[in-house]
């Protein structure tokens, strides 16, 4: 599955995603790569490991390209993807509702705004 649009910054400066995912995923941000889940992970003796990837990135003040790719790795199935930095109170989802489970036509990242 492939999510893009354009991510609205409010401010210039530092912000840190994270991106998590039970297969494999990319965030990619003008068109450069900025996370990457790409190994399969077996679940440990405590259960499923954590796989979260976090990236600091410095944007400008604007809209920016963004594209997220997912796919099913034989894992639990999901995709999550949050952000903070300048001009973002604390760490905000990228999704209205990061609990809804997506299908295959039904994304739960809605970045078409």
């Amino acid at each position: 599955m492939v999510w893009h649009g354009k991510l609205d910054v409010p401010a210039d400066g530092e912000y840190l995603f994270g991106l998590d995912s039970g297969g494999g995923s990319r965030l990619l941000i003008d068109n450069l790569q900025i996370a990457e889940i790409a190994e399969i992970v077996k679940p440990g003796p405590m259960g499923r490991r954590r796989r979260a990837k976090k990236a600091k990135v410095v944007l400008s003040k604007g809209l920016h390209p963004i594209r997220i790719e997912y796919f099913d790795s034989g894992g639990n199935k999901g995709i999550s993807l949050n952000w903070s930095g300048s001009g973002v109170p604390g760490k905000q989802w990228l999704s209205d509702k990061p609990n809804v489970k997506a299908t295959a036509t039904v994304p739960v990242i809605d970045l078409l705004n």
